[in-house]
């Protein structure tokens, strides 16, 4: 489905299994298509066995309840025609803009490797990203604006930011993640309440309330990387970290060359003042190397005997 735009209806498009052989899409073309006005679902995929290996580039959800959206009722063995998994997929180049929640993802076999480049979630009004039974995803390049959530990026799993950026003026976001553990590199956090964190300081929501009455085990699992990194707000509920060369306007301790966090207690083991360069893939360093001429050094050539 190329150059096409779809407005107004339920479904955008909807993928689902009710009888016959299992469901499984891979290779999916979905290029500079629009989706505007859905009252259910931009994409929705429902009780499928898998949707694997596929490219979405510069597709736009404006509008929409639900932007692209996963559902499975129950958990699913590996010959189950509902497995409905979510593997090495590749959104590049997307936006999301006035939906309700953007990427609504329930998984309830493991889903990996799936990742968001260059990306635009912006003026959510529940949450940006909610991932249920999601690990190793990816969003690189992203640009979160003026989201809703509490959180407005929820996974169990583990997160990959990698230049990211996180902003809200208008939006009424309580905190911006709550995940199992997170990895930053050159993201920024900033935000004009300042009550918003960047990891949710509260019980996390994605485990049961009854699965450790005292919760302090989960908050120890909340580990993060964080690496050149700008965080103009309160850093929240980070537990265990280790922070490279990454400033903070709230967290003074941590503003040091090398920090280790461990139970909440921070230790300097770099000290020094940090200097970011947040988005390192398009900002100011990686064009002018690209453009300043250098060339790798010539091959050596041993003359034939």
């Amino acid at each position: 489905l190329c150059d096409i735009t779809l407005q107004g209806g339920r479904n955008g498009i909807y993928h689902r299994w009710s009888a016959g052989p299992p469901l499984q899409f891979t290779d999916v073309t979905l290029s500079h298509v629009t989706i505007r006005s859905m009252a259910d679902s931009g994409i929705k995929f429902e009780n499928i066995y898998g949707w694997d290996n596929n490219f979405v580039d510069h597709v736009t959800m404006v509008d929409c309840a639900h932007g692209f959206r996963q559902v499975a009722d129950h958990f699913g063995s590996d010959h189950d025609p509902v497995l409905c998994y979510m593997d090495k997929n590749l959104f590049y180049q997307c936006q999301f803009i006035n939906c309700g929640k953007a990427l609504d993802l329930k998984s309830y076999r493991n889903s990996a490797n799936n990742a968001w480049v260059n990306c635009l979630f912006k003026n959510s009004q529940v949450h940006a990203v909610k991932l249920e039974n999601h690990s190793l995803t990816m969003f690189a390049n992203c640009d979160f604006i003026n989201n809703n959530g509490a959180p407005t990026v929820s996974a169990g799993g583990r997160i990959y930011l990698l230049s990211c950026q996180f902003e809200s003026n208008t939006a009424t976001a309580i905190d911006f993640i709550d995940c199992y553990a997170l990895t930053a590199e050159g993201c920024t956090f900033r935000r004009s309440e300042t009550s918003t964190t960047v990891l949710q300081s509260g019980k996390p929501v994605w485990i049961a309330a009854t699965a450790h009455p005292d919760n302090q085990r989960t908050f120890d699992a909340r580990n993060c990387y964080l690496t050149n990194c700008t965080i103009a707000v309160p850093i929240g509920g980070v537990r265990n970290a280790v922070i490279f060369n990454s400033s903070f306007v709230f967290d003074k301790a941590l503003n040091t060359k090398a920090s280790i966090m461990i139970a909440g207690q921070s230790t300097a083991i770099l000290p020094g003042v940090p200097d970011p360069q947040p988005k390192f893939l398009r900002g100011s360093q990686f064009p002018s190397i690209l453009s300043s001429g250098h060339q790798p050094p010539p091959t050596s050539k041993k003359k034939s005997q």
